[in-house]
């Protein structure tokens, strides 16, 4: 009998693409996402700087009029007490002169309205001093005749006019780095999200690449060793891309967030009712975008096994009543009607409450998405065999038969272009459901039909029963940590 021949091996290019693609996706977006992160950072910086800039000028001509109201204090009444803020008033303004040579040290036709509005701060100095110098020594007509000259006034008036020109130069210089430092967050939110799909993608693309060739290399230790190890370096850098951009992912969204607030607010000036109605888009496709990072996120961890259940025993009518306080606003203004069918309070399920909360309220966040203002959704749960059978049934536009066995595949979107975009996700908060339903020992199903609704039954394992006389500890709420993936 001939000798079965072995499989066809992965070539060498496939070899090191296998051990090698995952790491270098992970290196090019990691340092394409570290110079966004740098660029931006100079741009908030450069931002700070102009409002410091802005700030000084503004500062030490504060300080000119303050020891010119000295002065002519002192010259009216001729009392030491009047004059002696002055020193301070010098010093704070060469402070200021000081530190605005120090902001604009890059900038050549600033630092030469610096030298001049140096030079006029010096004459003003000199012009106050020997007026102060006249009324000691003589009478007050005499130092009076010296500001008559209106030489002091038109030294204020031109200190003043450079410092304006440079508060409007660093105004225009900081409209266009704000514009700067918002193209560089967007283009940084753009390449952390690539990088995320890319890398999940070659991941699965390789996980699939795996399994096949696994089965057919079950007989050659050597062959399927190779591939167990290149498939363990495919996973550790999947592992450690998600660790390292979980939080680079969230930090310019977040930021994209606060600099929103921060101009509703009108702390960068008065913001008109048109500006206000982009701000709260920003805002909502900001939150659109953070949730839906979260949900691929939450699936790679799924993927990887990287997600912790914590079974214990908790009363089920809690559970599904703690939702109401989340579910019922959206509800009231989607005009629909809600109505909870309650369930047996002595009914215990072993299950992650937070797990067995965030499958619900996923449920119930699809039936409002998908239920026409005027429909109903009914939810009710019972004991069966052993599990809890929690049911979300609704009366909308139900699922087609054809596309029912596939919705709680991952990236799969029933009537999408039904669904307004502000309210489209993913496709994964019903396999992300339903995988942690099984991890609990449980599991999620679907029935539906087109013009009739949905109902989608959640089992859960029934907590054993206690021996006679004894009472085990029972949660009777649940705390959410941060809501639910959607569909």
């Amino acid at each position: 009998m001939d000798a079965t021949p072995a499989p066809r091996r992965l070539s060498r290019w496939q070899k090191l693409a296998a051990v090698f693609g995952p790491t270098a996706i992970v290196v090019v977006f990691g340092l394409l996402a570290y110079w966004g992160t740098v660029r931006e950072r100079e741009e908030r910086n450069a931002v700070i700087e102009s409002h410091r800039v802005i700030e000084t000028s503004q500062t030490l001509v504060a300080r000119l009029v303050d020891a010119e109201s000295r002065q002519r204090g002192y010259l009216l009444t001729g009392r030491e007490r009047y004059f002696r803020p002055y020193e301070a008033d010098r010093a704070g303004a060469r402070a200021a002169l000081a530190e605005l040579r120090r902001l604009t040290g890059d900038s050549r036709s600033e630092q030469a309205r610096i030298d001049t509005l140096g030079r006029l701060m010096e004459s003003k100095f000199r012009e106050m001093e020997e007026t102060v110098r006249i009324r000691r020594e003589q009478e007050l007509g005499e130092a009076m005749q010296v500001v008559l000259t209106d030489r002091g006034e038109r030294t204020m008036d031109e200190a003043r006019r450079i410092a304006a020109a440079l508060h409007d130069e660093e105004t225009a210089e900081l409209e266009e780095r704000r514009t700067r430092e918002a193209r560089y967050a967007g283009t940084l939110t753009l390449i952390l999200i690539a990088g995320t799909l890319g890398a999940g993608a070659a991941s699965l693309l390789l996980n699939t690449l795996f399994g096949r060739y696994a089965a057919a290399q079950a007989s050659f230790a050597e062959t399927l060793r190779e591939r167990t190890e290149a498939a363990e370096t495919a996973n550790q850098a999947k592992a450690k891309f998600l660790a390292a951009m979980s939080h680079d992912l969230r930090t310019p969204l977040n930021a994209i967030g606060g600099y929103t607030e921060l101009l509703e607010m009108g702390i960068r000036g008065p913001v008109t009712p048109e500006q206000s109605r982009d701000l709260q888009r920003i805002r909502a496709g900001t939150r659109h975008l953070l949730a839906m990072i979260n949900d691929i996120l939450n699936f790679a961890r799924l993927e990887a096994g990287r997600v912790e259940i914590r079974p214990e025993d908790v009363l089920a009518d809690a559970v599904v009543r703690n939702l109401e306080s989340s579910v019922l606003p959206q509800v009231a203004a989607r005009g629909l009607e809600y109505l909870y069918e309650g369930c047996d309070p002595a009914l215990v399920v072993r299950a992650d409450p937070v797990k067995m909360e965030q499958i619900l309220l996923n449920l119930l966040t699809n039936a409002i998405k998908f239920t026409e203002p005027g429909g109903r959704i009914t939810v009710a749960c019972a004991g069966e065999g052993g599990k809890l059978a929690v049911r979300v049934r609704d009366t909308g536009r139900g699922i087609p038969p054809e596309k029912l066995p596939g919705i709680f595949e991952p990236f799969v979107q029933v009537d999408r272009e039904l669904t307004a975009e502000s309210h489209q996700g993913v496709g994964l908060g019903l396999a992300i459901s339903r995988e942690l339903a099984r991890a609990m020992g449980g599991d999620l199903a679907a029935e539906s039909a087109p013009g009739r609704g949905s109902c989608f039954t959640l089992r859960l394992p029934l907590a054993p029963r206690p021996a006679p006389g004894a009472r085990p500890p029972v949660r009777a709420a649940v705390s959410r940590d941060g809501g639910a993936p959607r569909s």
